[in-house]
């Protein structure tokens, strides 16, 4: 039987009003490419001044114009590539506003590019403290915690991400990998079923993926 097998890391990962140009964030690639599997997704893909600010405005803990300027002046910073000038606007921010909390998602994915990816995982954390129910954060922890390969951790939260958003076909996905490395072959099985339901046809290259996997586990490849 031909074996699929999920021991290299690859990025998808979640930038809130980020680039969408670059994968950040580590999540399970089987030996065969997947596309998508980790790639760096952002909160949203509208990442214009006002569209930014106006989720900036939603935040309690940000309220003051000094941290919003230079808080978007380290989303600006970010869409350049230039992750140390937006590491420091960051950590500007959030001396003025500790409890911003999109200033400490923005910090991770600062972190990320960086390869300090201890730093990444606590800037998660604290944004979570923060604001517990942000799926992106919850997705990019779960992703930095596999390039540690604590798959334990790493399983944890992408179950909150699914607890949050049961239709997340990232979190299904890595999921998945994460199950089947684990050896819960069974419910690997379930969620790659999951994840062909909820993805479109034109997805092809993971859709593939996928179901190489299922074929193997459902010993289709005998």
């Amino acid at each position: 039987m031909r074996t699929v097998r999920s021991l290299s890391v690859i990025l998808v990962l979640v930038a809130c009003a980020g680039p969408q140009t670059k994968t950040e964030q580590p999540v399970y690639q089987p030996q065969t490419p997947t596309p998508l599997a980790n790639q760096a997704v952002d909160e949203t893909e509208d990442t214009s001044t006002g569209a930014v600010e106006a989720r900036v405005d939603e935040q309690p803990g940000a309220r003051t114009q000094l941290a919003r300027e230079i808080y978007l002046s380290g989303v600006a910073s970010m869409k350049r590539n230039d992750y140390d000038a937006a590491e420091r606007e960051f950590k500007q921010a959030l001396s003025v506003d500790p409890e911003f909390f999109r200033a400490h998602f923005k910090l991770g994915l600062c972190y990320f590019y960086q390869g300090r990816y201890g730093y990444e995982v606590t800037q998660y954390r604290k944004c979570l403290v923060i604001n517990p129910n942000f799926v992106p954060a919850w997705q990019n922890l779960g992703n930095a915690y596999l390039t540690q390969d604590a798959l334990e951790l790493a399983r944890d939260a992408y179950e909150r991400v699914l607890d949050l958003e049961p239709t997340h076909t990232q979190a299904v996905y890595n999921k998945a990998l994460v199950e089947y490395d684990l050896g819960n072959l069974d419910e690997a099985k379930r969620l790659f079923r999951v994840f062909l339901e909820l993805t479109p046809q034109h997805d092809r290259e993971m859709r593939k993926v996928a179901k190489q996997y299922l074929d193997e586990l459902e010993g289709g490849n005998q």
